[in-house]
């Protein structure tokens, strides 16, 4: 059976479902960005953080195998936030999805951020640095050609949105 596919509709529908995705998540933060998504689990200790991880992973499994929808695991990573002492007193915490263990790291980007589990931001830093390198040296010898309106344009095309995206979160590093 062949379904009528509306260029119109097919986002506006993709919206409706998947934004009925943190409902069915409740002791947890949910945090979606079309397609992407990361939970995010509060606790005080070892055994609040196991109970509150395992039961919301459940929830958002359930939703998944009700919607029919499949979960990628080789990008499904889990990440500890903390101080480095914080982080030194957490205990292995194994999360076993479908039978398959789900990898914890120290560093993960996503959705264009790279995120340290101790915030730091020192990766995403030098990740930004290197991206800006070449388009600052690219935009030295273009303003030798052009005007000072087309160069201003231009920073504002191609630096600009670089420095200004995920600004908020640096604002509240103290350094």
């Amino acid at each position: 059976m062949a379904c009528h596919r509306d260029p119109y509709w097919d986002p506006m529908l993709f919206i409706i479902f998947i934004n009925d995705r943190p409902l069915a998540l409740d002791d947890c933060g949910v945090h979606v960005y079309a397609d992407d998504s990361a939970i995010t689990i509060q606790a005080t200790s070892n055994e609040e953080l196991q109970h509150k991880l395992n039961e919301s992973l459940h929830l958002a499994l359930n939703w998944m195998v009700t919607y029919r929808l499949t979960l990628n695991l080789a990008k499904t990573k889990a990440m500890i936030f903390g101080s480095r002492y914080t982080i030194c007193k957490v205990d292995d915490i194994g999360i076993i999805l479908n039978n398959e263990a789900v990898k914890f790291v120290t560093e993960f980007k996503y959705l264009g951020v790279i995120f340290e589990n101790t915030l730091s931001f020192t990766s995403n830093v030098v990740y930004l640095k290197k991206k800006l390198i070449g388009r600052l040296k690219f935009l030295g010898k273009l303003c030798l050609l052009v005007g000072e309106d087309v160069s201003l344009q231009l920073y504002k095309s191609l630096i600009l949105p670089a420095v200004d995206y995920a600004d908020v979160i640096y604002n509240c590093l103290s350094e």
